[in-house]
């Protein structure tokens, strides 16, 4: 403060030594200074506000809900001209924030007002930079229409232009990140997403599209062709399968319970022949050159006497002279090839061979018997002539099922093999009752053990539901009764550990114990009683050890205290 005081009392004796001018000077140098720090003061303080780019016809309640949202977080916002404006810096964060809280969707901000937006003073770069922007949104929003996705976002990274001495091409990359609505993405759907944004993005490569599961956190990359050409054999194996097992089982629907298996091979070797013919070569001239050179010279003499030196002479004498004449032709050519091209493609896919195994179940061969044999239905089948009838059956079935599988049309195919036997089902019916509710039924399920005791499927699924439902409910009912329960709990005197009182036919006393101080009491030591004791215990140990060191030093001690 003194120095506050001296520093004063200086400046107030430099300032009575000078004129009038001089002190209006600086007075007015000294408030258009205040006023400048006041003008810093007020417009450094105040942060640059942004408009959030809204639609004009937002509804009233989304808009409410915004302002609630910049409310509830403490986000500093004015509403101007129907839109609402937020500080610059914190305008990116908010967007992302609302449409991550389902405040607004992603097509409620006019991003088409962001393109429109232009300004001349802007740089390529920035209008470049906007414009990406705009495409990733768009393409957010295209993504969230794909079924079963409910939010998506993509990143677009594209370096800057690689033109230049010593600078490196720097591909662009995408990245998107997308939330499911329970189901996890399928691979081919996230090889749409990165298709859809590898064609909207100009050299963007789609194996540089990665696809992120936020639901799962599964991450997917675009399988490359050979990838996918692994897998296209296996696919046309099972599609060829699938579509002769069921003809085979089409075939066949008049057996009950006919079991059908199928493998087939398929060549999905895609070959591409491309060839060139060459015809009789010709001599293409490639260069032709041609030089002519003419050269003559010529004298003449003048007669002899006086003339004049100026104009042209028109009289003159006798001539002579030269002439040279050279002519050059060059002419280059070389021999050329006629040729034709031809590129053929054959993407193969045709099935070579085709093995089939057909089960036929015993009792539809039993059903056989005993139509041939209408007098006796009850009768045994015969061994010998059950044989027979299986082996005729088979044969039968195999003769007609050959031609459905027949490859050879095909180049380079092979027949293949048909196996039918007979296997046992384990379920026989009488003559009339071919695949009926005591055998097997169409779908190939065993249905004898319910048909016998007169219950249908649906009923017993309503039987096994309601049995379900009652067990629960015990289970429920039993838990309550348990929560309700009272569980014995100590008394206070058997909590602290006094025993119970004895009864007088439990009693047996002898006496009573008097009251007595026991046999040890604690006694509290400090540190200056357990240094005392150390002390006498050395002063002891000095004393038996040697005896006249101690009478030294008790003399010396006596001595000190007298002085």
């Amino acid at each position: 403060m003194q120095v506050l005081n001296r520093l004063l009392a200086t400046i107030q004796l430099q300032l009575k030594g000078l004129p009038l001018n001089a002190k209006l000077l600086i007075g007015s140098l000294m408030i258009i200074l205040v006023m400048s720090l006041f003008l810093v003061s007020l417009y450094a303080g105040r942060m640059t506000m942004v408009p959030l780019n809204l639609p004009a016809d937002m509804s009233e309640e989304a808009k409410a809900n915004a302002i609630s949202f910049l409310q509830i977080h403490q986000i500093p916002y004015e509403e101007r001209a129907g839109d609402i404006v937020v500080p610059a810096e914190q305008r990116t964060i908010v967007l992302a924030r609302m449409i991550d809280n389902n405040v607004l969707n992603a097509d409620e901000i006019n991003f088409d007002k962001l393109l429109s937006d232009d300004s001349p003073f802007r740089s390529r770069s920035q209008n470049d930079r906007r414009y990406l922007i705009a495409k990733m949104n768009e393409l957010s929003g295209m993504i969230r229409q794909f079924r079963g996705i409910d939010k998506a976002n993509v990143v677009i990274d594209e370096s800057e232009s690689g033109i230049g001495i010593g600078r490196s091409h720097i591909p662009p990359s995408a990245s998107v990140t997308v939330t499911t609505s329970g189901k996890s993405l399928t691979q081919e759907k996230a090889e749409s997403i990165a298709n859809l944004v590898a064609s909207a993005h100009a050299g963007l490569k789609v194996q540089n599209v990665k696809v992120t599961d936020t639901t799962t956190g599964k991450h997917y990359v675009v399988r490359s062709e050979d990838a996918l050409r692994s897998t296209k054999n296996l696919e046309a194996k099972l599609a060829a399968e699938k579509h002769v097992r069921k003809t085979l089982k089409d075939a066949l629907a008049y057996i009950p319970g006919v079991r059908v298996n199928v493998n087939a091979q398929v060549d999905t070797r895609e070959i591409v022949q491309q060839s060139t013919n060459y015809e009789d070569p010709v001599l293409g001239v490639t260069e032709e050159s041609s030089r002519a050179f003419n050269s003559t010279r010529q004298s003449s003499v003048a007669e002899p006497g006086v003339r004049s030196n100026t104009g042209a002479s028109i009289t003159g004498g006798g001539a002579g002279g030269e002439s040279v004449s050279d002519e050059r032709a060059s002419t280059s050519t070389i021999p050329a090839f006629s040729k034709s091209t031809s590129r053929i493609v054959d993407p193969k896919g045709q099935i070579l061979m085709i093995n089939a195994a057909i089960g036929v179940p015993r009792s539809y061969i039993v059903n056989l018997y005993k139509a041939l044999h209408p007098s006796d239905p009850d009768t045994e089948p015969n061994e010998t002539e059950f044989n027979q009838i299986v082996l005729d059956e088979t044969t039968a079935i195999r003769e007609y099922i050959r031609p459905l599988i027949d490859t050879r049309a095909v180049a380079g195919a092979v027949t293949g093999t048909i196996t039918v036997r007979m296997f046992h089902d384990m379920s026989i019916t009488g003559a009339g009752g071919m695949g009926g509710p005591g055998g097997i039924g169409l779908g190939g399920e065993p249905t004898d053990l319910l048909a016998r005791i007169g219950v249908s499927e649906s009923v017993v699924k309503f039987i096994g539901l309601g049995g379900l439902a009652i067990i629960s409910l015990a289970m429920m009912l039993l838990m309550v009764r348990r929560a309700t329960m009272h569980e014995d709990l100590p008394s206070p005197e058997e909590m602290i550990g006094i025993p119970p009182a004895l009864t007088d036919s439990e009693s047996d006393l002898i006496g009573e114990a008097g009251e007595s101080l026991p046999a040890l009491e604690g006694v509290e030591i400090d540190e200056k009683s357990i240094r005392r004791q150390e002390m006498l215990d050395q002063i002891t140990t000095l004393v038996n050890d040697s005896p006249d060191e101690a009478a030294h030093l008790m003399q010396k001690w006596m001595q000190d205290s007298v002085r």
